[in-house]
């Protein structure tokens, strides 16, 4: 009688489908644990990424803020030498050209304030305000006789100053050079203030441009538009990422700096790379997320070898198979 065994082809059969068995049960979970270790690393260089912006906001911030104190300061500094200049002329009215010089002179301005280009005097006279005084004289700085209430721009800063009795500023847009006025009004008398008791009013004339590379001069890697008025008329550009092409600016921070009565807007840009490097968070967050990555696709990547058809892993020490 014939026995029933299995055929060769039955058995070929079996041992492939137990083969590829062997092979699908550990492929889920490798491709499983891959997915996930991919999702960590892709969420710790979001993770990163969005720590270094925050880091950088950080640091523009601060420097907008200093930049912009300095700034104030400077022009704090010009309206004092504007009261200074009108104390004397309200001790000494009749003060002449050749004693403004020597006061002028005496100021040491090229050393203690290079902004300052010129400073003068013009004497109010009704619905006329000409200058009377200006040291030193050089071009577009206005000359002795100019009507300063004549410019209508000019006539509302002169109001707004005589009105309140701080220092008026006002721009003076060039097209070399961009200029601030400001315009402190000097009385009749040290005790007598007030509009009706106005004689004139003390001018300082300043280089813009001057001003604001000296408050930049500290911080190089911040670019520095300033505007005012509306619509917004650009000032000063310290020009800092037009000198070389590069990425775009990635951090920004506007603040305004009120001063005379004439709102400017400072805006301050720059890139994740100017500001600095970055802080050791970041590298160290990649080096923490980085090992338990390389922990986790090792034994994958192993698993899947280890379980391919026509593969075998050897243990140690074992040679090839005997014949």
């Amino acid at each position: 009688m014939a026995s029933h065994g299995k055929s060769p082809g039955h058995t070929l059969y079996s041992q492939a489908t137990q083969r590829l068995g062997a092979f699908r049960r550990p492929v889920p979970l490798a491709i499983l644990t891959l997915i996930l270790v991919l999702a960590a690393v892709v969420g710790l260089w979001r993770y990163v990424n969005e720590a270094s912006l925050q880091t950088a906001q950080a640091r523009i911030d601060r420097r907008a803020l200093r930049i912009t104190s300095d700034a104030q300061r400077e022009l704090n500094v010009m309206e004092n030498v504007l009261r200074g200049a009108s104390g004397l002329l309200e001790t000494d009215p009749s003060i002449t050209q050749n004693e403004w010089r020597g006061y002028v002179s005496h100021l040491h301005l090229a050393d203690t304030l290079p902004m300052v280009r010129a400073l003068g005097f013009a004497t109010a006279n009704g619905r006329f305000a000409p200058i009377s005084m200006m040291t030193p004289t050089a071009s577009g700085i206005p000359a002795v006789g100019f009507d300063l209430l004549g410019d209508t721009a000019r006539h509302a800063s002169l109001d707004r100053a005589a009105g309140t009795g701080t220092a008026a500023l006002h721009a003076i847009p060039g097209d070399n050079r961009v200029d601030f006025e400001l315009y402190l009004p000097s009385y009749k008398s040290i005790e007598a203030e007030g509009r009706a008791n106005v004689a004139g009013f003390v001018i300082a004339v300043a280089d813009v441009e001057r001003l604001f590379d000296t408050v930049t001069r500290r911080e190089p890697r911040v670019e520095l538009e300033v505007f005012t008025g509306t619509p917004a008329t650009l000032l000063y550009s310290s020009n800092t990422l037009g000198a070389a092409a590069g990425p775009a600016p990635l951090v920004r921070k506007t603040m305004t700096l009120n001063f005379g009565g004439e709102p400017l807007t400072l805006a301050y840009s720059a890139t994740a790379e100017m500001l600095g490097p970055n802080d050791d968070n970041a590298s160290t967050a990649v080096l923490v997320g980085g090992t338990p990555a390389r922990c986790c696709l090792e034994p994958s990547f192993f698993c899947l070898l280890a379980t391919a058809p026509g593969c075998q892993v050897l243990p140690r020490g074992r040679g090839h198979s005997q014949r």
